[in-house]
């Protein structure tokens, strides 16, 4: 889920980041129905059932708009799929089909969940999916990552979204699909749309904590060069010459052996000068989708490296260690500049200072050839949820929806006013004080913590439960909720005020400043800010293409290898326009075509 790989021993120094700045819960439940006349799994939309439960409804939104929350009496079972690893931590006497959240679905809407099948990872999930395609026996809605649902949506096994939100959605469920499409410039759902339909829902809209990356620096080092923060490659290449004649064992330019991103680009520094992007699908001069390890602009990205390697401003044994070991050098403070994840503020950063005292650190993102610092990030939206094109009853996970959303965005008190002024929507859950925010044994798992709220729903339950047991839709409406509570701590920490921030955002506040780092965080925040209407999502964001799926192992390795042989001198630079045509040859025109028509029908 992150951009890049955190080490093991690394992971519990971010576990206050995930809970704190994002709502990056993977969410491993999905539900579906368990029923006796299933029907025909390829059939039309038209075909499918419609909602036939009577409603016991309180008017949320004025009368005219007639919109209601839904309960059904009798009430319906629906089934749901999820992983259950052997140290999950269950209340006594509570169970995957047994829990808060089960309960409020059966009390508030008339909805019993029940568990299609369980499994100890999310890989066996997949299997047990694959299985279900094959015997036409699969859960009402269906959790996995883009491939899988993309498979099942194009062969007619799920239910395209469109109509179900059309028809049942709430106007708070429409406002935050709305504002997720708009902070994603579209691409929420592109994942998942086939011709115009889009057959699942995102488990969150996180864009900015998935996809952001920046080049950081030591300031303690500039400010002894006397050079300021480099914006430009000029720029950056006279502090690297100036570093490296201080510091003749240091490392100017932080690199490791996988060039070819999955995650960040490493190479920024040196490809984005020249509006490069490897490893990234961009939209070319004539509109269509072009792969930019392919570009001449990266060859001119390799020449830079293969100079800067030269220059030993990058170390010379990269190309044998991984992001691990190339952090732990990162660790020593003998490391000029790294390019990396917004969290590296969490780690390594804290390492460098224990090793380190004086060290501090800046963010920069050098400009382009268009003098903009625009970054083209990978896709955030990778775990999705569908609903079965056998589910009798797909309107019941829009009615579950609708109060998933009002109960977890309750405490939005300018959500509601304006909600209330554009469409006359009334929240059902009532704002919470915020000493009921508070668990009351907070030394307790997540999943065992206890509140004690006014209206137990989704995310503000007495006794609470973990997200990933939430069967249905995980989509809380919540949009890029990490950039958030990240501005709101750098703000903090520049005007000296912690007034208002929340639990979890003092306690990130508290963290970042005893690491002494607090002031790395505000110099992303900073760029951040001013560079965010600059950052692109890959322009490709469905699934792996059939010669992707043949191809694309062999391809990488050639991409990887040529890209380090050029960059170490040991194969010239003209090698790049071998690579190009060996890559066009070995699968790439093709997947370019195919990634073209998946652009054309996702339009």
């Amino acid at each position: 889920m992150w951009e890049g790989e955190v080490p093991l021993k690394s992971r519990k120094r971010l576990a206050v980041l995930v809970s704190v700045a994002l709502c990056l819960t993977l969410v491993v439940a999905a539900c579906s129905k368990d029923n006796e006349g299933k029907n025909d799994p390829k059939q039309s939309p038209s075909q499918t059932a419609q909602p036939t439960a009577s409603a016991e409804s309180s008017p949320s939104s004025d009368g005219s708009q007639g919109f209601a929350f839904h309960k059904y009496d009798p009430p319906i079972k629906l089934t749901f799929h999820t992983a259950v690893s052997a140290d999950t931590k269950w209340r006594d006497g509570e169970s995957v089909d047994n829990n808060a959240f089960t309960q409020w679905a059966k009390d508030e809407l008339g909805i019993e969940w029940k568990t299609k099948f369980v499994t100890p990872t999310n890989e066996d999930g997949k299997t047990k999916i694959n299985l279900g395609m094959a015997s036409g026996d699969l859960p009402d809605a269906i959790f996995g990552e883009t491939p899988q649902l993309s498979t099942l949506a194009s062969q007619g096994y799920l239910l395209p979204l469109n109509d179900l939100i059309d028809k049942y959605a709430s106007p708070l469920v429409k406002d935050r699909l709305e504002a997720a499409m708009d902070a994603s410039g579209g691409k929420f759902l592109s994942p998942y749309t086939i011709d115009g339909k889009y057959y699942a829902l995102p488990i969150d809209a996180e864009i900015w904590g998935r996809t952001y990356y920046n080049t950081f620096i030591r300031q303690d080092i500039l400010d002894t060069l006397g050079k300021p923060v480099p914006q430009t490659l000029d720029q950056f290449e006279d502090v690297l010459a100036a570093y490296k004649a201080q510091v003749p064992d240091g490392v100017g330019v932080f690199l490791h052996k996988d060039l070819v991103p999955n995650g960040v680009n490493q190479m920024s520094p040196a490809m984005q000068p020249y509006g490069a992007y490897p490893g990234r699908w961009i939209v070319g001069a004539d509109g269509k989708l072009a792969y930019g390890s392919v570009q001449p602009e990266t060859k001119k990205g390799l020449e830079t490296l293969r100079k800067w390697y030269s220059n030993g401003w990058i170390d010379k044994e990269f190309i044998v260690k991984d992001f691990s070991k190339a952090v732990e050098q990162v660790a020593t403070g003998k490391t000029l500049s790294m390019t990396g994840d917004w969290w590296f503020v969490y780690y390594p950063f804290p390492d460098v200072v224990k090793n380190v005292p004086q060290a501090t650190f800046s963010a920069t993102s050098l400009l382009g050839p268009d003098g903009k610092a625009k970054l083209v990030t990978g896709n955030p939206f990778n775990f999705a949820i569908g609903i079965s094109a056998e589910s009798e009853h797909p309107e019941a996970f829009i009615y579950q929806l609708n109060e998933l959303m009002d109960s977890a965005l309750r405490q939005d008190t300018a959500l509601r006013d304006r909600l209330l002024g554009e469409s006359g929507y009334i929240f059902k859950y009532p704002a919470e004080s915020p000493s009921a925010l508070v668990a009351k044994n907070p030394e307790a798992p997540q999943e065992l913590q206890d509140f004690d709220v006014a209206k137990p729903g989704p995310k503000f339950f007495r006794t609470s439960v973990h997200p990933k047991y939430y069967p249905g839709f995980s989509f809380f409406g919540e949009v890029d909720t990490g950039y958030s509570d990240l501005v709101a701590v750098a703000n903090a920490a520049e005007t000296g005020n912690k007034d208002g921030l929340t639990a979890a955002q003092l306690q990130s506040y508290t963290d970042l400043s005893n690491n002494k780092v607090l002031s790395a965080l505000v110099s992303e925040m900073k760029l951040a800010k001013s560079i965010r209407s600059d950052l692109t999502i890959d322009a490709f964001m469905g699934a792996p293409t059939p010669t992707m799926i043949e191809k694309n192992a062999y391809l990488l390795k050639l991409e990887n290898e040529t890209f380090s042989k050029i960059i170490i001198g040991t194969a010239p630079l003209d090698d790049f326009d071998k690579f190009v045509a060996e890559w066009n040859k070995a699968g790439g025109a093709q997947i370019t075509k195919e990634v073209n028509d998946w652009y054309e029908k996702s339009k």
